[in-house]
């Protein structure tokens, strides 16, 4: 008998089912698990280990029309009724509501590895201190907090209680909208709380850090005495979404974790004019740099410094790009797009010896959305050709220094 070849792999019966299981299974329509659970005992356990590993109490789009609490309660129930489900919850998002966050202490979750808390209040004092009890469990790695912030103190209440396994802190903060005045009151009510005071010796190491939105008291917050986090020694930083580098004469984020930085990612970022920053960032030790559909990439361009030794992989994402490509399905011929020359000549100004790749990247989603009726995918496939040819001559240093590539997003 042959034996088996290498390339291939063997996958036994538990392997398959937990694969068709994983196709099978929508986070927004569960019960699409039940039937699999009712075909046998051994597959009920494995259907419950997926339709129970992220649980979501802050009610999605469907079923918005219950009770958050009410649905807490619910599950509080079927955990009371079969506990061997509670070591099943593995990621748990639940909104900033001092009730639902009490019923979900409540449960003993001790196998929770990521918490992410939505709301649209982060004023209310007792919520925040009870979130911090929940961001406090041990086996958390990840946790992330959506909402809008006014004051540094929401966050230093939610982080009280952090500890040393937490290794990834996303933050999505956002301005208070119309019909969501700022409330004054409860804003100097959060002044006036009593927080931690950390010094660097007793800080906690953090690995990853994300920050979307307005950041503005984010960055007060990272950059006092009550922030927990060694922010000193992020090596990834991801900023998404939302207005960066403010001019205000105060250290902003990427002042802040620049030194330690290995992997930085801009995604959809507003980069603001810097003048009253006297240092630019120093980036001593990035080897990865992403900057996808910022407004002004000149400009943080110059603001890297001219010798990056240890930069390997830089991928660019223009807004030009994607309409360049949508223009070539529609009426295909030469189009010139002097912000790439620019792009070009600024990355090849600069000292990158251990750069291996500069990658653009090009965004399908948005060109199908450019895109008028019509069968985009055979347009787009005629235009690859002709793209190989153009693109070159639009990053001409890149690409003599062979580190041109293009990557479908």
């Amino acid at each position: 008998m042959n034996s088996p070849s290498p390339c291939h792999t063997v996958l036994n019966t538990f392997e398959l089912c937990d694969l068709i299981f994983k196709f099978v299974h929508d986070p927004d329509w569960p019960a699409e698990l039940h039937p699999c659970a009712l075909v046998s005992r051994k597959f009920s356990a494995q259907a419950q280990s997926h339709l129970f590993h992220t649980i979501d109490l802050p009610c999605h789009a469907l079923i918005r029309i219950l009770d958050p609490i009410d649905i807490a309660t619910r599950l509080h129930r079927v955990l009371s009724a079969a506990p061997h489900l509670r070591a099943l919850i593995r990621n748990l998002r639940v909104t900033m509501d001092r009730d639902t966050l009490r019923c979900v202490l409540d449960m003993h979750l001790a196998h929770v590895n990521a918490v992410h808390i939505v709301g649209s209040d982060m004023l209310d004092t007792n919520a925040l201190t009870i979130a911090g009890e929940l961001i406090a469990l041990p086996t958390l790695h990840t946790v992330s907090i959506s909402g809008p912030f006014t004051h540094p103190n929401s966050l230093s209440l939610l982080f009280a209680n952090a500890h040393a396994g937490i290794q990834t802190v996303s933050i999505q903060s956002e301005l208070p909208g119309f019909g969501q005045p700022v409330q004054i009151r409860s804003d100097w009510k959060l002044s006036m709380m009593p927080v931690k005071t950390f010094i660097d010796a007793d800080r906690l190491p953090l690995k990853d850090l994300r920050l979307g939105g307005d950041v503005a008291v984010v960055e007060r917050w990272l950059s006092g005495d009550h922030c927990p986090f060694d922010v000193k020694a992020v090596s990834t930083l991801r900023l998404t979404r939302g207005r960066w580098l403010y001019g205000l004469g105060s250290e902003t984020v990427l002042d802040i974790t620049s030194p330690s930085i290995e992997s930085l990612i801009v995604d959809y970022g507003r980069i603001v004019p810097i003048d009253s920053i006297d240092a630019s960032p120093n980036f001593t030790l990035l080897r990865r740099l992403q900057l996808t559909y910022i407004n002004n990439p000149i400009h943080i361009l110059s603001i890297l410094p001219p010798q990056l030794p240890h930069l390997q992989r830089f991928a660019l994402g223009l807004n030009s790009l994607d309409t360049w490509v949508t223009t070539q399905l529609e009426a295909p011929g030469i189009h010139e797009y002097e912000e790439w020359f620019a792009i070009d000549s600024a990355v090849a100004s600069m000292d990158l010896p251990a750069l291996v790749s500069f990658t653009l990247l090009i965004n399908l989603s948005n060109v199908a959305r450019m895109t008028p009726r019509g069968d985009w995918r055979r347009l787009w496939r005629e235009l690859k050709p002709r793209m190989v040819k153009e693109v070159p001559n639009a990053f001409p240093e890149m690409y003599r220094r062979g580190v041109l590539e293009v990557d479908l997003a």
